[in-house]
């Protein structure tokens, strides 16, 4: 199973069962729950298998019932870039991506269903969230773990489930600077602060959450993740 798979199976906790996601042809659900994005109540699943392309998603999507939306975002995570596509079915929405496998490690599908529209989407023509520095336009959440605000990032999304906590952020420093920038503030501020491999790194410190940080860089900048677990040391 890839890290990305490993870790969110780590932190969902006790898996849920039922729901209405679409069956992706080659995958085996491992996981599935429930969890808010952007604090929108949503249904979620995890399956690994062999690799779909965006094309099989969009089958199991329409298989299901669902008509393609607007936007695509891609997003960095331990295993490597989610690309999450977005359909709707009358007044409820799905987001699904996959992670590409590596090796012996299979590939990661991530889906989640909304009752509703995403509070991420609102107000945007049914797309993510794209680019800028400004926090005035955050995505309902906050910062995991108490981390500090990096880089004049922009919070694109946060997702809250059973044991972990996690925020994606936008902004149009490049990944060096944002590493160089979490390393030294977190540092200061009493955590110790491990690279994870070159675009990542991990932060621990007594009475607060493990936290992780993984970057990856696009056009205008950079998109990075920050993933915390709920248990504190």
């Amino acid at each position: 199973m890839t890290r990305l798979a490993s870790v969110l199976v780590l932190l969902a906790g006790t898996a849920l069962s039922g729901g209405d996601l679409p069956s992706v042809a080659g995958t085996q659900c491992v996981l599935e729950g429930e969890l808010r994005v952007n604090l929108t109540p949503a249904r979620y699943a995890i399956s690994v298998g062999s690799a779909p392309a965006a094309a099989a998603l969009d089958a199991a999507a329409r298989a299901a019932g669902w008509r393609p939306g607007r936007g695509q975002r891609v997003l960095p995570t331990p295993g490597g870039p989610l690309e999450l596509r977005t359909y709707r079915d009358g007044d409820r929405w799905l987001m699904q991506g996959s992670v590409a496998g590596t090796g012996e490690d299979p590939a990661v599908v991530v889906q989640a269903v909304f009752s509703g529209m995403p509070r991420w989407l609102a107000g945007t023509g049914g797309s993510p969230a794209v680019g800028g520095g400004r926090t005035g336009d955050d995505a309902p959440g906050r910062e995991p773990a108490g981390w500090p605000r990096l880089a004049a990032a922009r919070r694109i999304l946060h997702l809250e489930g059973n044991g972990f906590e996690a925020a994606c952020y936008s902004t149009g420093a490049p990944p060096s600077a944002v590493l160089a920038e979490a390393g030294r503030r977190l540092a200061g501020s009493g955590w110790r602060v491990e690279p994870l491999g070159g675009r990542g790194l991990a932060a621990t410190r007594p009475g607060r959450p493990d936290t992780a940080l993984w970057t990856r860089p696009e056009k205008c900048g950079t998109v990075f993740v920050v993933i915390a677990t709920r248990e504190v040391r």
